[in-house]
């Protein structure tokens, strides 16, 4: 859980430094960036540990 909050600060301190230029830029800058990480995420996610569990058993 932590390591999943550590982008809270982050995204915190790049939207404040955005969003006095460009308050539009933020917004779509936000969108991006939530939209790369649920790629990331359906990427790196696999859809059920069963596959894994048993290429660790088979070593």
């Amino acid at each position: 859980m932590s390591l999943n909050f550590i982008g809270f600060p982050v995204g915190s301190a790049l939207g404040g430094a955005l969003a006095p230029l460009s308050l539009e830029a933020a917004f779509v800058l936000a969108l991006a960036l939530n939209v790369v990480a649920a790629i990331i995420a359906f990427v790196a996610i696999p859809q059920s540990g069963e596959e894994h569990f048993a290429e660790r058993t088979a070593t």
